[in-house]
């Protein structure tokens, strides 16, 4: 991702892991991702990011991962069978 970052983006690799630590480490601790959905939001919204746009785009984000992860199960498990 650094790589990407540092080829199409004009954003500096420092400034995007101190803006992503709290959550991460909050990530981590739960094992979850859905957990950190409140405290991501609260860091767009520091960051300038309007609570309209990122309390609709961060939950729809954490519900298509999940729909993916469904779907990749069961056809793990058509695949093992």
């Amino acid at each position: 991702y650094p790589i990407f970052l540092k080829t199409f983006s004009k954003v500096p690799i420092l400034m995007l892991y101190t803006a992503i630590t709290e959550a991460m480490m909050v990530a981590f601790g739960t094992a979850s991702s859905s957990a950190t959905l409140p405290l991501t939001i609260a860091c767009c919204e520091k960051r300038g990011i309007s609570h309209k746009i990122s309390s609709f785009v961060l939950p729809l984000g954490a519900t298509l991962n999940m729909d993916g992860t469904a779907i990749m199960q069961v056809i793990a498990a058509m695949f093992i069978t």
